[in-house]
């Protein structure tokens, strides 16, 4: 979806193109700017949660100086005359360049001496700051005044109506080219005294002061975000005063955007306003190149409102997860996540019984622990299960796999199980499942278990080796960052409590999803026992035959394989509307 069009009100025709004088407004605190604001709609649908904007958006065009007839402009920026001492003095709002005055050619022929003197409060200077000689070059007034945003660079005919065919006496004025910046001035005409009705025009040149763009959300909170500047005054030609914003325009509206959206279920209105201003703090023009915001709407949540789901699913069951999705959406991408805690069919020894820690070894990020496991026979490692009680309100616990080298861990040879979090489970003794990307191939032997706590403290049950009923010394890692192998400290009469699950009969995959009555492969997250689903094609098919207003329960079904205990997260979806 994309922006290309800037309208001059909420809702209203679109706007000229080319070079538009911006206006002056007047701050509360006396403040006076100059603005010229355009419009634009961001569509939504009411469906979708936040808003992604692309970075190869574009915004470009050109601050340029305005040149405007004092006496014909508009508020303050129209010019105050009065006669004074044979002459005419002139006041303007502000420091203004001259660079053109124009006489009526009755009272300045060609070789008269026009004089500019400058002020010191309401005190005429001693000698005038420009002496001027009256030109030949005469220019052609309607009516003595022009709009101020007109440019007068040369002559400029008088049209004549069609049924007019007699020459028509056309007013003329002698041009004096000047270049002066001044707040007042005194007009004296040597040899002759002016009046007001001698003055027809005074033109000015404005450059623009400090040029800006500003970016506004209409959300009732009246917000704005500053886009582009430029310090100081820009000239004409000045490559300052050149804007190619596209990827500033794109970073300053996903901000607003991110500040509008309140948390996952809660969706952005049907369409957002945008107002976007040039603003200059002296009169100036801006002229549009080219404007074009691309963005796409985004939907990551689920219909519960939660964070992620828990299901508990039996070896062959299967269980419906239904989507939703807006039925005029086009999908650019849909994926769903998923985490797999334990996947496997049969714990190694005993039976996992109830989680009750009567003695323990207290671990924390300064000191870790590794366990000697004996494997009986040849395995494909699903799963390490520990015996913990969280002692804080976050753990995070990191657990590895590695060799034997004479009674001692391998040095050099951890393999990571991944590592899991513990939140809100203080003092609650449980079984915490570690799951490889992948089972583990293991023959018979002794190997190590690394637990490493990364935050908070947490409790590792431990039973007296003989009640074990085998060898497993405890050894502890005092520093996580160091190879275990290193330590000599160890607990010799305890064995802590740990279970290994061994992948079931069935070699496939242990959880698959079909979406849309199409089988969709699971690929390995980002995390240990992550699982991403790509939703993309299927969700797409089906909706060319679903299509329609509102929302849409894009149906999906999960297939455990083998028993174990699934995370869902908020499915991602990425998406344009369609027309």
């Amino acid at each position: 979806m994309e922006i290309t069009r800037l309208a001059i009100a909420p809702d209203g025709p679109a706007a000229p193109t080319g070079s538009s004088a911006l206006d002056v407004e007047h701050g509360a605190d006396a403040t006076i700017s100059y603005r010229l604001t355009r419009y634009a709609t961001l569509a939504t649908g009411g469906h979708a949660e936040r808003v992604l904007v692309s970075e190869a958006s574009t915004l470009s065009g050109r601050f340029e100086s305005l040149r405007f007839d004092a006496l014909a402009a508009d508020g303050t920026l129209r010019a105050s005359v009065s006669e004074v001492d044979q002459g005419l003095r002139i006041g303007f709002d502000a420091p203004r360049r001259i660079v053109a005055i124009r006489l009526a050619a009755s009272r300045a022929a060609t070789g008269s001496q026009l004089e500019l003197y400058r002020l010191d409060g309401t005190t005429r200077a001693p000698e005038p700051a420009v002496v001027l000689l009256g030109s030949s070059e005469l220019l052609n007034s309607a009516a003595g005044r022009r709009p101020a945003e007109e440019r007068v660079d040369g002559p400029r005919p008088i049209p004549l109506a069609p049924p007019i065919e007699r020459l028509v006496r056309r007013p003329t004025a002698t041009r004096f080219p000047v270049d002066l910046v001044s707040t007042a001035v005194d007009l004296v005409l040597r040899g002759t005294s002016l009046q007001g009705v001698d003055l027809l025009g005074i033109d000015i040149q404005s450059p623009p002061a400090a040029p800006r763009i500003v970016l506004r959300l209409e959300t009732g909170e009246a917000e704005e975000a500053r886009v582009w500047q430029v310090g100081g005054e820009v000239v004409d030609g000045d490559p300052a005063g050149q804007v190619e914003a596209g990827r500033e325009t794109a970073a300053t509206l996903q901000r607003s955007l991110d500040r509008v959206a309140t948390g996952p279920g809660s969706m952005l209105p049907r369409n957002l306003a945008m107002a976007i201003t040039f603003e200059s703090d002296a009169p100036c023009r801006f002229a549009s190149h080219d404007l074009r915001v691309e963005y796409r709407l985004i939907r990551s949540s689920l219909p519960s409102g939660r964070d992620k789901e828990t299901r508990i699913l039996a070896a062959g069951e299967r269980q419906e997860f239904p989507i939703e999705v807006p039925g005029d959406a086009l999908i650019h991408a849909l994926r769903l996540d998923a985490s797999i805690s334990a996947g496997a069919e049969r714990p190694v020894g005993e039976p996992l019984g109830a989680p009750r820690i009567r003695e323990g070894l207290e671990l924390d990020s300064s000191r870790g622990a590794a366990q000697a496991v004996e494997v009986p026979h040849a395995m494909r490692l699903a799963a390490v299960a520990l015996h913990l009680r969280p002692l804080d309100d976050a753990i995070r616990v990191a657990v590895a796999w590695t060799g034997d080298d004479q009674g001692r861990p391998l040095r050099g040879g951890d393999r990571e199980l991944g590592e899991i979090e513990l939140d809100g489970a203080r003092n609650r003794d449980q079984w915490a499942m570690f799951t490889p990307p992948a089972p583990l191939r293991l023959a018979a032997g002794r190997y190590w278990l690394l637990v490493r706590v990364r935050r908070g403290r947490v409790l590792w049950a431990t039973d007296e080796i003989a009640a074990a009923g085998h060898s497993a010394p405890l050894r502890i890692v005092t520093d996580a960052d160091r190879d275990p192998a290193a330590d000599g400290a160890a607990v010799p009469e305890r064995t802590a409590r740990t279970r290994l699950l061994a992948a079931g009969g069935n070699q496939g995959p242990a959880l698959r999803a079909t979406i849309a009555a199409v089988e969709v492969p699971a690929t390995p997250g980002p995390t240990s026992g992550s699982l991403v689903f790509d939703a993309t094609a299927a969700a797409t098919a089906w909706l060319a035959s679903n299509r329609g207003s509102g929302l849409r329960d894009l149906p999906v079904v999960l297939h455990a394989d083998v028993a174990l205990r699934l995370t869902l997260y908020p499915p991602y979806l990425e998406y344009d509307l369609t027309p």
